[in-house]
């Protein structure tokens, strides 16, 4: 079942030609248009922090990065860690983020994107 706050930025985003990039899927798009990442974020009560790994291939730049702190704001409540993307090369690449503090890996979420 997908988050009903997810599933209205999905839709809110499809008006202005944006995307949201689902994990682990081939997500298709165009030269321009953008995509967005939304992933949980602890970053005030544990310090951990989403970074985005960098690559080579050229075929995307990130256009804004943004935390989004709950509401209400209640200690120990995630927020969202958003990016977003912009497509500006044809090719296929693979988007690598990593949850942690320092050299500290907690996780890692993966985005597959081919821009025709």
């Amino acid at each position: 079942m997908v988050c009903p706050y997810i599933e209205k930025m999905r839709n809110e985003r499809a008006q202005y030609n944006e995307v949201l990039l689902v994990p682990n899927r081939l997500n298709v798009l165009k030269v321009g248009q953008k995509g967005w990442i939304i992933l949980e974020s602890n970053t005030a009560s544990t310090g951990y922090s989403w970074r985005l790994i960098p690559n080579n291939k050229g075929i995307y730049t990130v256009d804004r990065h943004f935390y989004l702190p709950p509401a209400p704001l209640i200690p120990g409540t995630p927020g969202r860690d958003i990016w977003v993307i912009k497509a500006v090369k044809m090719g296929r690449d693979t988007i690598v983020l990593n949850y942690g503090r320092g050299n500290q890996v907690a996780a890692t979420a993966r985005y597959a994107i081919e821009v025709r």
